[in-house]
This record gives structure tokens, C-alpha cells and sequence, in this order.
């Protein structure tokens, strides 16, 4: 008797075990993590493509209207165990490693800059967290901030603009190497 109960057991928890990874695999709910790096554009815009950018390999996250094999354009988008999505910049230089967050890590200032990023046991910069949100057909992603309810977001649309942290959604579109 005893013996098919604990066989009992193991089938269901193996199931349950199964289940999980299996959620964990096909999405389940899941925010998208894209590693390693891609290019993280607005490229459907009437007034061209709106990429974020490290300017001059950061700490600045501005706008860069060019696509392709770019300076300062790599960015991952991973996420923590609370549900919350960052974006690094993994493009080299002195501010590699860094993530999207309020200037300076000030927590007065909605302009972006690279600030630390935030783990699974430490919050990051202020303004480094984002819940991520689905586009349209799930092709696009938006990033709303957690610290000013705000989406990431242009302040224009020409080379050099800031990003904002406190803007309308705004949906972007990932490119890998070679995608252009």
C-alpha cells in the first residue's frame, strides 16, 4: 500500500516538475529575455527607425536613427525572479554591464542614463526596473517603468534625443545580428 502511494507521488510531482519546465520553455506567461545582445529598434515610425543607443558607449541612452552594424547599440532584456525586466547595455566600453535607468541614478531625473543594474537580491538604479508588455501581435514590446509608470519613450525622433522613462506606450521591435 505504501509503495503506491509514494508512486503515486512521484508521478504527480514528476507532472508537476514537467509542467513547470515545460511552461518555463514555451513561455507560460513569461516576459521575453532576449541574451545575448540585439538591437532594440522602433523600426515601423513614420519618421524612420528609432534605435536606443549607449551614445558614445553610454552613460547617455539616446536615440540612433541608423540600423545595422552600429556603435553603442547592444542591449540585452533580461528578467529577475519578481517578474521585472531590465535592459543592459552590452555593448564594451567603461559603461558595459550597465542598465537603462534614471539620469545620473537620480531618482528626480526621467531622462535615461546607464545606471547599476538590478539582481534578483538588489533593486538596481533607480528607474532600472520595467514591466515588459506585448504589442499588437506579439512582435513588439513595450517597457513600462516601475518607478514613474511611464514607458521608455523617445523625447524626439532625430539622432542625439534623450530617452524618457515617463512617456505613452511605446513599442519596440528586437533585432539580432544579421537581422538587417
Amino acid at each position: 500500500m505504501f509503495r503506491t502511494i509514494r508512486t503515486r507521488i512521484i508521478v504527480i510531482a514528476s507532472a508537476v516538475v514537467m509542467m513547470t519546465g515545460m511552461l518555463a520553455i514555451f513561455g507560460g506567461g513569461q516576459a521575453f529575455a532576449i541574451n545575448p545582445a540585439a538591437q532594440i529598434c522602433r523600426d515601423n515610425n513614420p519618421t524612420g527607425n528609432i534605435c536606443l543607443n549607449a551614445w558614445n558607449s553610454g552613460p547617455w541612452v539616446n536615440v540612433y536613427t541608423n540600423m545595422g552594424a552600429t556603435p553603442n547599440d547592444k542591449f540585452s532584456i533580461n528578467n529577475l525572479n519578481n517578474g521585472n525586466t531590465y535592459l543592459e547595455f552590452v555593448g564594451g566600453g567603461a559603461w558595459n554591464g550597465q542598465c537603462i535607468g534614471d539620469s545620473h541614478n537620480n531618482q528626480n531625473e526621467y531622462f535615461t542614463s546607464l545606471d547599476p543594474c538590478p539582481t534578483n537580491s538588489y533593486s538596481g538604479g533607480w528607474g532600472t526596473n520595467f514591466k515588459e508588455e506585448v504589442c499588437g501581435e506579439g512582435d513588439s514590446f513595450a517597457f513600462k517603468n516601475v518607478h514613474w509608470g511611464g514607458y521608455l519613450q523617445p523625447s524626439g525622433s532625430t539622432n542625439g534625443s534623450n530617452f524618457q522613462l515617463v512617456g505613452g506606450k511605446y513599442c519596440f521591435t528586437f533585432f539580432l545580428p544579421g537581422d538587417h
